[in-house]
């Protein structure tokens, strides 16, 4: 007997990997901004060449 596909399952799969791929995006948009500036201010502070010896 031949199993019938599940549309409600697979359309959640599908807009599963949408969402995944539209915030994977929004990421890769706006995280190199938000870690340049706190690299300048880590920068400003020191705090990024403290060295602990």
């Amino acid at each position: 007997m031949a199993s019938r596909l599940n549309y409600g399952k697979i359309f959640l799969l599908g807009f599963g990997f949408f969402g995944v791929s539209i915030v994977w995006g929004v990421y890769n948009a706006f995280v190199p901004i938000f870690l340049s500036e706190k690299i300048w201010a880590f920068c400003r502070t020191g705090w990024l060449f403290y060295d602990v010896r």
